[in-house]
């Protein structure tokens, strides 16, 4: 009987596509394991109306994966490093890293002005703490809102 890896991740899309981008490499390191996705629904994925910090920031996709992990019910997770929180619980940490796709990221405006070349006041939206960082960085003037 082959041993199942059991692979908590959450059900959006994205996450879906990872998983399976893991679970295919897993199958390729051990093919006598048999491998099983375990999607959990997150209280990020539950509420859709609201900004990510009004309810408790990036641990929102976490949280529940975390509680998985920790009572054995799923033996690894598969996760954004974008949305990770800052500090793991006791006995959690990030085990394994799959090689990066293109890191680049996408700014669109109506006109064409780059980001250093907005004026002051010019309003950009993210969701992203990092990029919040970023654009901070490249345009200290920008004014930023979150995206829900």
């Amino acid at each position: 009987m082959k041993k199942t890896i059991r692979i908590g991740t959450r059900k959006s899309l994205l996450a879906l596509i990872q998983t399976d981008i893991v679970k295919c490499a897993l199958q390729n390191a051990f093919p006598e394991m048999e491998m099983e996705i375990v999607k959990i629904d997150t209280k990020g994925d539950q509420i859709l109306d609201q900004s990510l910090t009004s309810f408790g920031g990036k641990g929102v996709f976490t949280a529940e994966l975390e509680t998985e992990l920790l009572s054995g019910a799923i033996d690894i997770a598969v996760h954004s490093a974008k949305d990770m929180p800052m500090e793991f619980p006791q006995g959690l940490g990030i085990g394994a890293v799959l090689q990066r796709a293109d890191v680049r990221d996408t700014f669109v405006t109506t006109d064409g002005r780059k980001l250093a070349e907005l004026t002051a006041g010019s309003i950009v939206g993210t969701s992203s703490l990092r990029r919040e960082i970023m654009i901070k960085e490249i345009n200290p003037a920008a004014e930023l809102r979150l995206l829900p």
